[in-house]
């Protein structure tokens, strides 16, 4: 018997050390049984101890963090991928129950395995250069369009002249945000890439009333009620100017989709655990539940007519999603059509200059 048991124990051994990815073993406390070498360079881990939970032999790593999700679901099997090393490769982490005769779960193995990007990033910027054509072409055929029939008489008279002129700039302006968003879009990866953010300690309420005075007229005007629960006290450190476009995005959109008549708008920030928690909450169109997971893709519109018509161009939530990413937070949606959305973003009270 010992003998039996040795020898599937030197098999285990030479398995997971010859396998190309990373295992970890745990019993049902989620205490680590057994694991390879492979698994603490993946995990980017100095060392495990046997026999200690899993989230206490290891630093509270994004990997790590993981693996928790996935243990929190509690399923037989289960996997998530991981963007990994400035987004150079993705991490796909699996889960997979060890049960007994009787069904019970006895422990679980990890693995992990590295992924390649290349190809996820070759679709991902095909989709993007796509997106971003089709996006121009619209407002620029409009333009070409009202040019074309100016010069073909309709300058001549004054109300033509007027109608077009005004479709001209309305389409300009389009384009002119269009690109403003990209470019934002495209310097805030850059640093989030280098991980470069210029940070200073800013007050809380003064960044929110920043915002605010820049949407009052719009709010009065669509009448609008706005209520502001915000601390005065409370200092963040943050790097102002994007942290301002983020809240302003979702002002805005707060704004653009509200209701016509007895419309809200209710900002609240309070801090909780070392975090500060920003709301945007508003009485407006909503979002069905089927679209809210892809709400920060870039040029994701529920509904593409209504948004253009507005001026949305597709990519403020993907912007606000970078600007929080960068400052290693968080932003979550809360939606019902009809009744209106909130969402809120939790940022680290003192996030430190790198």
């Amino acid at each position: 018997m010992k003998n039996s048991k040795l020898a599937n124990s030197l098999q285990l051994e030479a398995v997971m050390k010859h396998v190309n990815e990373g295992i970890i073993i745990i019993d049902k406390s989620e205490n680590i049984v057994n694991y390879n070498n492979k698994a603490l360079t993946l995990l980017k881990v100095g060392d495990f101890k046997i026999g200690r939970h899993i989230f206490k032999a290891a630093e509270n790593t994004e990997n790590i963090i993981g693996i928790k999700k996935l243990l929190k679901k509690d399923q037989k099997n289960s996997s998530i991928n991981i963007e990994a090393e400035k987004f150079k490769y993705l991490l796909r982490i699996t889960i997979t129950k060890i049960e007994n005769d009787k069904g019970r779960t006895e422990g679980k193995i990890i693995r992990i395995k590295k992924q390649s990007l290349g190809k996820k990033f070759r679709k991902l910027r095909e989709g993007f250069v796509a997106n971003v054509s089709h996006e121009l072409k619209t407002p620029l055929t409009v333009v070409k369009g009202s040019v074309e029939t100016l010069l073909n008489g309709a300058l001549h008279n004054r109300e033509d002249a007027e109608h077009f002129l005004k479709v001209i700039s309305k389409h300009t302006d389009r384009l002119h945000t269009l690109i403003n968003d990209i470019l934002n879009l495209s310097s805030i990866e850059k640093n989030l890439e280098k991980k470069d953010l210029e940070l200073e300690k800013y007050n809380i309420k003064k960044l929110i009333d920043n915002v605010i005075a820049m949407y009052r007229n719009a709010i009065e005007e669509k009448g609008i009620e706005l209520v502001v629960n915000c601390m005065d006290e409370v200092e963040i450190n943050v790097n102002v100017q994007l942290i301002e476009l983020a809240i302003s995005n979702l002002v805005d959109n707060a704004v653009k989709y509200n209701r016509q008549e007895n419309g809200f708008i209710r900002i609240k920030v309070e801090t909780l655990d070392e975090k500060v928690l920003i709301s945007v909450k508003d009485s407006g169109i909503g979002i069905e539940k089927e679209y809210i997971p892809r709400l920060f893709e870039r040029f994701f519109r529920v509904d593409k007519i209504k948004s253009r018509r507005i001026g949305g161009t597709g990519l403020g939530l993907s912007i606000v999603k970078q600007i929080v990413k960068a400052h290693k937070g968080l932003i979550t949606i809360k939606s019902e059509p009809q009744i209106g959305s909130n969402f809120t973003i939790a940022l680290p009270l003192k996030l430190k200059n790198k």
